[in-house]
């Protein structure tokens, strides 16, 4: 009971906590340095997920292995090192949102086309309904303030993407229905 309060405290206000920092720390140090170094906390949740998408689930330390408790087997959905697969999945938009604003602001954009590519992957292994309507809501509202009509086709077509990949798999489907 009080792990589930606590992972749900930390999934509802994630994305405050960071709005704060950023607000107190905003003369004192640069946004793309804050930024940066926010980054640096994905090392571990996206090791942990790479490790229980490749692994097999014999391999993995048990506190890799969501186990569910519901209708979900061993192994089927990733969780990062979050506790629950949900939880992940918001951690995951957060840090979406912080690597398109550092893809924006870079003149390399390679490294963080293959950060964001990465993140997509994983938020879609997450097999998260909550993450999916996340990333719904942030790609409508990435699209606004610059809306054309390429911009409109790039979020449709990634939207679309997101949803057909987690819905290629027996446990997406049944996600869906």
């Amino acid at each position: 009971l009080m792990s589930e309060s606590i992972r749900e405290w930390v999934r509802l206000f994630s994305m405050v906590m960071v709005y704060l920092l950023v607000m107190q720390l905003k003369d004192r140090m640069s946004p793309q340095r804050l930024v940066t170094i926010l980054l640096l906390s994905l090392v571990g949740p996206l090791t942990a997920a790479a490790m229980q998408t490749f692994l097999p689930v014999s391999v993995l330390p048990s506190v890799l292995v969501w186990d569910g408790g519901f209708n979900f087997e061993a192994g089927v959905r990733i969780n990062g090192t979050l506790g629950h697969p949900a939880t992940f999945a918001t951690f995951t938009v957060l840090f979406l949102g912080l690597a398109y604003w550092k893809l924006t602001q870079s003149f390399n954009k390679l490294p963080w086309l293959l950060l964001l590519g990465a993140m997509a992957f994983f938020l879609v292994t997450s097999k998260s309904l909550t993450g999916l309507s996340m990333m719904v809501v942030f790609t409508f509202f990435m699209i606004v303030p610059r809306l054309s009509v390429k911009n409109a086709l790039g979020g449709i077509a990634l939207v679309a993407l997101v949803f057909v990949l987690a819905g290629s798999s027996e446990f997406g489907q049944e996600r869906f229905r």
